[in-house]
């Protein structure tokens, strides 16, 4: 059984040769896992998706629920709370390997320590694999 440097994250994991890459589209879509040798992979980045401008048309909207209903405070809490995840961002991770690029995986905002932490171990290995 391979060693794993750490545990597994919702990008995947890396072990001591390959790369277990899950690819889920969106914050809810459904999800697929690629074992790749870490000597295919040619590089690994980061993003940071977000959507300003969506964004802040729900505080927009968040701010208008009260002021057109009494029960508009628990009706904004809907499009603020989305607001926020929309202006917080959400990591995109991209692996490119030797055979081609594969699909971006997303994670959920507060996920971006383990998506800097899975490009980091990735890049990491990749080197040893050249060297």
């Amino acid at each position: 059984m391979m060693q794993r440097e750490k545990g597994v994250t919702p990008f995947g994991a890396v072990t001591a040769d390959h790369l277990i890459y899950t690819v889920r589209r969106g914050w809810l879509g459904e999800k697929s896992q690629h074992d790749i040798p870490l000597c295919h992979v040619t590089s690994a980045e980061l993003e940071t998706k977000r959507h300003p401008i969506l964004g802040i048309l729900l505080v927009v909207v968040g701010l208008a629920c009260p002021t057109v209903d009494p029960m508009g405070i628990l009706i904004a809490i809907f499009p603020l709370t989305l607001a926020i995840l929309l202006l917080w961002g959400s990591p995109s991770v991209r692996v490119n390997t030797a055979d081609g690029d594969l699909p971006p995986a997303y994670g959920l905002p507060w996920t971006r320590p383990e998506a800097e932490w899975f490009v980091a171990a990735v890049n990491r290995r990749r080197h040893r694999c050249i060297h």
